[in-house]
């Protein structure tokens, strides 16, 4: 293409006569041009794709409201002989486990050990619904009492509980051997959640244990603490990807 000199007109500025400027009509081709592809780069840019597959991922981070992953049991109340203290906790976990599976571990303080008096179990408890339960790795010296929904056992003046491990490792009465603990096993069951073990009898007794502690009985679970999981590191990251990408696309795609 050849070149093409353009000059502007003379102006009178301040009563005085100025030569307009001169310039090649190739230079303003080249310009336009220039600023054309420069502009349609502006507005067609895509996103970076590492920005993109990151904002994915983290979207399906995202999650509803979380629910409590652990409930910790005290056992503050009893019906023992003549009282018995210190007692202990169970603490019931997702922690770990897969869909519909809870670890359910009993720990007791102090001198409290495990034993079977007739009075109770060493862990005795309901679950919301009464499901059929499937108990695994359960702790050597203990067994399953029952595991079966519809079937209820009252002991020692704990009241009414669906479910129940008996420590039968343990002697009788107060007897050698007994069992130090802790009780560790768990449960599986269609929609099975912490929560669920938080059925109170009519004695207002979540769960009892029959223990030695000076003297032997049942100790019961008047309360719990619940845990629930705080957002993941990943979620933040992603929530925090997706602030920048909404910053590039301002940047890059600026409003008309």
């Amino acid at each position: 293409m050849q070149s093409q000199l353009v000059m502007d007109p003379p102006q009178v500025i301040d009563g005085r006569r100025v030569n307009g400027a001169s310039f090649n009509a190739s230079d303003c081709n080249v310009e336009a041009n220039v600023l054309s592809i420069k502009v349609q780069l502006e507005r067609k840019r895509p996103l970076p794709r590492w920005i993109l597959v990151l904002v994915i991922i983290s979207c399906g981070t995202f999650a509803p409201a979380a629910k409590a992953d652990t409930v910790t049991f005290s056992l503050t109340a009893n019906t023992c002989t003549g009282g018995c203290s210190p007692f202990g906790n169970v603490v019931i976990t997702t922690t770990g486990e897969p869909a519909n599976t809870v670890k359910v571990t009993e720990t007791l303080t102090g001198a409290t050990q495990f034993l079977q008096t007739g009075a109770g179990y060493a862990l005795a408890f309901s679950v919301t619904g009464n499901p059929t339960l499937t108990i695994g790795s359960l702790t050597t010296g203990f067994s399953v009492g029952n595991a079966l929904s519809g079937h209820s056992e009252s002991k020692d003046g704990a009241g009414v509980f669906d479910y129940w491990i008996a420590c039968n490792g343990c002697g009788s009465g107060a007897s050698a051997p007994i069992e130090t603990g802790p009780l560790s096993f768990t449960a599986s069951a269609s929609g099975l959640t912490p929560e669920k073990f938080e059925v109170l009898n009519y004695k207002n007794y979540y769960l009892a244990s029959d223990v030695l502690a000076r003297y032997t009985g049942n100790v019961e679970a008047t309360g719990f603490t619940t845990t629930t999981p705080e957002p993941g590191a990943l979620t933040l990251f992603g929530s925090g990807l997706i602030g920048l990408s909404l910053i590039f696309r301002r940047h890059l795609f600026p409003k008309s």
